[in-house]
């Protein structure tokens, strides 16, 4: 009885839990009574769809510290940022919140700074690889 109680408490407290989280989990009880919480695939893109999202635009850069002030404005980095390719890899793994960045206007870029567009793109990359961005390259063909 006493294990029945708790169960009921305990999947009670559960449900209070998912209606403030707006998620209904599943409860599992295995043959050992230890708890697994399942989420649907529903449940599962819904979260997904938190993922925090950036877009940057280079498309009126005309100069590289251009390029750097259009990524601090569209990354909202803080005053200090240092506008070199070693701060912007530093914003990345160790200030923002990884994402999904949505980035544009590179092929659009003069070709005294293309060359070094590419290598915002390449830190950017790295990111990627690293620590869970999800870099998406818009309109170039």
């Amino acid at each position: 009885m006493k294990k029945a109680t708790i169960l009921l408490v305990l999947i009670f407290t559960l449900t209070i839990v998912a209606c403030e989280e707006d998620i209904s989990p599943s409860v599992i009880l295995d043959e050992n009574e230890t708890l697994e919480i399942t989420t649907s695939q529903n449940e599962k893109e819904a979260l997904t769809n938190q993922l925090q999202r950036y877009y940057v635009d280079f498309a009126e850069a005309e100069y590289i510290g251009e390029l750097h002030l259009i990524i601090k404005e569209s990354l909202e980095l803080p005053d200090w940022y240092g506008e070199t390719l070693d701060a912007l890899w530093d914003m990345l793994i160790g200030y923002l919140e990884p994402g999904e960045v949505y980035i544009s206007g590179l092929e659009s870029l003069p070709d005294d700074i293309y060359e070094y567009g590419q290598k915002v793109l390449d830190v950017f990359k790295q990111a990627e690889e690293q620590d869970g961005y999800s870099v998406i390259i818009v309109g170039e063909s």
